[in-house]
């Protein structure tokens, strides 16, 4: 199943820049690796939010919850899930002109 998520992050106020950004490390550490096994598929950053729009694959929803929880960031995100699939327009687009090309 695909699943597009809005991420919002807010970390505590009063946390210094190095443990903000040491977070930010482990956290892109662990997307990397979440890409690798192809259940990150893509993510967009919203511009000047610490928030993102993200398309992620799993078998089952509860799979994805697990796998959400083990961010770094998790305990500081606000997430909004909907599942998703093909739409027909790129149905159409495929069997007109083959493979949509990357982004």
């Amino acid at each position: 199943m695909r699943f597009l998520l809005n991420i919002h992050v807010r970390m505590p106020g009063e946390w210094t820049q190095e443990r903000r950004a040491e977070l930010v490390r482990h956290e892109t550490e662990a997307a990397v690796e979440l890409m690798h096994r192809k259940i990150l598929r893509r993510t967009f950053r919203i511009v000047g939010q610490l928030a993102n729009f993200s398309i992620w694959e799993t078998a089952t929803p509860e799979e994805l919850h697990a796998v959400l929880q083990t961010l770094p960031m998790y305990p500081y995100m606000t997430i909004s899930v909907a599942p998703i699939i093909k739409h027909p327009v790129e149905q159409a687009y495929e069997e007109k002109y083959g493979s949509i090309p990357a982004l």
